[in-house]
């Protein structure tokens, strides 16, 4: 089995996303198109809450190399058609305020994953 690459972030986004209580479920060794992880949240006052999907990308990367590979752009657009997010994201600080955002499928899939 080879071992896939994990961004330098990575850790950091997870653990800081699992210290302010979400529930964060690592897919990093998934593969195939499959964002890195999924962070699942619910505020107390919510009936239903949240999972998003998360590609974690070095800083700069993104810019570099044109957001995410064709495999990844596909399975963001299918969860798009379902409702569910899907974000590429650079820093904790992005990750935090994606999960934790009041506003529930803000942008299209086009503009975050672009």
């Amino acid at each position: 089995m080879t071992r896939r690459r994990v961004d330098t972030r990575h850790a950091e986004i997870r653990d800081v996303l699992d210290k302010l209580g979400a529930l964060v479920v690592d897919t990093s060794a998934v593969g195939n198109g499959r964002p890195d992880m999924a962070a699942l949240w619910k505020r107390e006052c919510d009936k239903v809450g949240r999972t998003v999907w998360l590609e974690v990308k070095s800083v700069g990367q993104a810019r570099r190399k044109g957001v995410t590979a064709s495999r990844q752009k596909r399975f963001a657009e299918e969860a798009d058609e379902r409702g569910v997010e899907v974000h590429v994201v650079e820093t904790p600080e992005e990750a935090v305020e994606i999960v934790f955002k009041e506003e529930r499928h803000g942008q299209a899939t086009e503009a975050r994953m672009a």
